[in-house]
């Protein structure tokens, strides 16, 4: 699985976007990936679920998601779709994962 191999190996902070385009709500609500990570410096990965142990070993319940890593270990989590109404929200999310990682 990409996710095993590539992400353990990384010391950066690194953040995997989990979708599902059979999703209406991956199609219609896209995590804002380019206004959440605007000033961050880390490395980001999106990763279609095919494998759903994926969901199951990160304990995902809603898509999209996004996983945050940093030397492999999970360090934080976002779940579910968020309308652009909510986008400061997110950012305040980012930042305490960011921060706490």
């Amino acid at each position: 699985m990409e996710i095993d191999l590539e992400v353990p190996q990384s010391v950066k902070l690194t953040a995997v976007e989990f979708f599902d385009d059979d999703s209406i709500e991956c199609l219609n609500y896209p995590i804002l990936i380019k206004e959440l990570f605007e000033d961050i410096f880390l490395k980001y990965k999106r990763l279609e679920i095919k494998d759903k142990s994926l969901l199951e070993k990160y304990d995902i319940k809603l898509l999209p998601s996004m996983l945050f890593f940093r030397n492999g270990k999970l360090v934080g989590k976002m779940q579910g779709y968020y309308y652009n109404n909510a986008k400061k929200d997110m950012i305040e999310q980012v930042n305490e994962i960011i921060s706490s990682a």
